[in-house]
C-alpha cells in the first residue's frame, strides 16, 4: 500500500509546525492528560458490569443502492497502557513535549481533528475519481473517510516514529501503520465491491504524491504566463510516477523504510540524496512533456519543496533527537 513519498516525508514539516503549537500550550495539554490519568483510575476502581456493550454491537453491514457495501468505522482510540508500579524517572524535555503530542493525536478531539483533515484533503485529491464513481452522497463520506485515513496515514507514522521514546516502540508503530493498511484496503475493496473499481481507485491512489503537487504547479504556471494543458497534466503526472517508482525511495522513506531512517543521525542529508536521484529518474520524462520556461518553473518548485521538507526534518531531528533513544 503506498500514500506516496511526499506525504510521507512533509509530516516531518507539519511535526515542526505541531511542535511550536505544543510549546505553547504544554500547560493545557499536561491538564487534560492529568485529567484522562484521573478518570482511567476511578473507572478502573468500579466493578466491571457484565452487561456493558459496545456502541457499535449492533451497526451492521449495510449495502447502498449501487450495492457498495459500507461498513461502520467507529473511531479508533488507543488503549490506555497500564501504569507501570514503579515510580518512573522524570523525562527529559523532548521526550515529555513528544509524549504530549502523541497524547494528544490519540485524544477524541485530537482523532476528530485528524479525521477532519483528512477527509478534507482526499476530497480535493479523489474528486476526479469520485466523479468517475458517481457515488451517492452517503456513498462519498463513506469513501472520503477510508481513502482519507490513507492520506494522512504516512504523517501520522512519521509523527508518531519521530516522538517515540525507542526502538521497541517504533516497531509497534510500524506494525499498527502496516495492519491499519491491510484493514484500509479491505474495506475499500468490500465496498467498491468490483475489482475493475477496485483496480482504477489503486491505481489512482499510487499517484497521489503527484497529485498532491499538481495543484500549485498549474497555478504557478498559470501566473508565469506558461499554463498546463490537460493532456500536459496528464502527462505530467504520469512521469513523475515513474520516475518516483524507478528510483525506489518509497522503499527507502516509508512504512519499515520510515524506521530504518529514523533514529540515525543524517536525515536531511539522506533525503536530499534520494531526492535528487528521483529527480534524476524523472527528468528524462518532465522534459518530454514541459516547454523549457515550464521545466524552469518545475524545478524550481521541487528545490522549495525538498528545501521546506528537509528544514522541518532538521527541527524535528534536533527537537527529539531522531526520535528518542
Amino acid at each position: 500500500m503506498k500514500t506516496g513519498f511526499i506525504a510521507s516525508t512533509i509530516a516531518a514539516l507539519l511535526l515542526a509546525g505541531l511542535v511550536v503549537w505544543g510549546m505553547g500550550r504544554i500547560s493545557d495539554l499536561e491538564a487534560k492528560v492529568t485529567a484522562l490519568e484521573e478518570a482511567k483510575v476511578k473507572a478502573e476502581t468500579k466493578p466491571t458490569a457484565t452487561t456493558a456493550r459496545a456502541s457499535m454491537s449492533s451497526a451492521t453491514e449495510a449495502p447502498s443502492k449501487t450495492g457498495r457495501i459500507m461498513k461502520p468505522r467507529p473511531p479508533e482510540v488507543a488503549e490506555a497502557e497500564p501504569e507501570d508500579v514503579e515510580e518512573a524517572a522524570p523525562n527529559r524535555p523532548e521526550e515529555a513535549l513528544g509524549e504530549l503530542i502523541r497524547a494528544f493525536a490519540k485524544s477524541e478531539a485530537g482523532q476528530a481533528l485528524e479525521q477532519w483533515g483528512n477527509k478534507s484533503r482526499a476530497g480535493g485529491l479523489y474528486g476526479n475519481l469520485i466523479e468517475e464513481f458517481d457515488f451517492t452522497e452517503e456513498e462519498k463520506d463513506y469513501f472520503l473517510e477510508v481513502a482519507g485515513s490513507g492520506v494522512g496515514a504516512n504523517d501520522a507514522l512519521w509523527r508518531d516514529l519521530m516522538t517515540a521514546s525507542d526502538e521497541i516502540e517504533r516497531l509497534e508503530i510500524v506494525e499498527e501503520f502496516e495492519a491499519a493498511a491491510a484493514k484500509r484496503e479491505s474495506d475499500m475493496r468490500e465496498f467498491l465491491n468490483d475489482e475493475e473499481d477496485y483496480q482504477r481507485y489503486a491505481d489512482y491512489e499510487e499517484r497521489i504524491p503527484e497529485y498532491q503537487q499538481i495543484g500549485g504547479l498549474r497555478n504557478a504556471m498559470q501566473n508565469a504566463g506558461v499554463p498546463l494543458s490537460t493532456e500536459q497534466e496528464t502527462q505530467l503526472v504520469e512521469a513523475m510516477y515513474s520516475g518516483r517508482v524507478e528510483s525506489g525511495i518509497d522503499d527507502r522513506w516509508e512504512g519499515r523504510g520510515a524506521l530504518n531512517q529514523v533514529g540515525q543521525p543524517g536525515l536531511a542529508d539522506r533525503l536530499t540524496a534520494d531526492w535528487e536521484g528521483m529527480q534524476d529518474s524523472m527528468g528524462p520524462g518532465v522534459d518530454q512533456v514541459l516547454e523549457p520556461a515550464q521545466q524552469e518553473i518545475f524545478d524550481q518548485q521541487q528545490n522549495q519543496a525538498l528545501q521546506g521538507i528537509t528544514m522541518g526534518l532538521r527541527f524535528a531531528e534536533s527537537t527529539f533527537s531522531g526520535g528518542g533513544e
